[in-house]
């Protein structure tokens, strides 16, 4: 996840859904995000982006091959 504006964002809340798999881990190398999952959902969270700063999640997925149903980062859509 990229911060394409041009503030920094103070915190950020992200959560997306993959109905009809399984989500065997999460992990970031970024040590101040924190990265969770639960059934076929991932969520994290973090501090500050500066304008152009960049957070990495990755995630194992078991099952059909497909994206997240949903995903929302600090209450608004992802896909705007």
């Amino acid at each position: 996840m990229t911060n394409r504006g041009s503030a920094t964002v103070p915190y950020w809340r992200l959560s997306a859904s993959f109905p009809g798999k399984r989500i065997r881990s999460t992990w970031t190398r970024d040590g101040s995000t924190q990265v969770g999952y639960g059934g076929s959902g991932i969520f994290g969270a973090g501090g500050s982006l500066a304008p152009g700063a960049s957070v990495q999640i990755g995630f194992e997925v078991w099952g059909r091959r497909g994206g997240p149903i949903s995903c929302i980062l600090n209450g608004r859509s992802c896909w705007g």
